[in-house]
C-alpha cells in the first residue's frame, strides 16, 4: 500500500510540474522584446528583461530615482536591475 501512495504522490507531482511548465510555454509566445524590456500582448507596461530571460519571471518594471543626481528611469523590484533607456509603456499600444 506504502508504493502505491507514494506512486500516486509522484505522479500528482509531475502533473503540476506539467501544467507550470505548459503556463510558461504558453506566455513565451505572448511576449516580446522591445529595447532593454521585455512587453506581454495587451499588456500596458513593460517587464525585467533579465528576470524574463533567466527566469521565465514576468516582473514589472517601475519608475525609480536613482537619487544623488543620478537620474531617473526604470528599474526592476525582483533583481534590482536598471533600465536607463527604453520606456516601461508597450510600444504596441499607443
Amino acid at each position: 500500500m506504502g508504493k502505491n501512495l507514494e506512486l500516486h504522490k509522484t505522479a500528482e507531482e509531475l502533473e503540476a510540474r506539467v501544467k507550470e511548465l505548459e503556463a510558461k510555454l504558453a506566455l513565451v509566445g505572448e511576449v516580446f522584446r522591445d529595447g532593454d524590456l521585455v512587453y506581454r500582448e495587451g499588456e500596458l507596461r513593460g517587464y525585467c528583461s533579465r528576470c524574463w530571460d533567466v527566469e521565465h519571471k514576468l516582473v514589472h518594471v517601475v519608475a525609480i530615482d536613482r537619487g544623488r543626481g543620478q537620474g531617473r528611469g526604470n528599474g526592476c523590484p525582483e533583481c534590482k536591475n536598471f533600465f536607463w533607456h527604453g520606456h516601461a509603456t508597450n510600444p504596441r499600444m499607443k
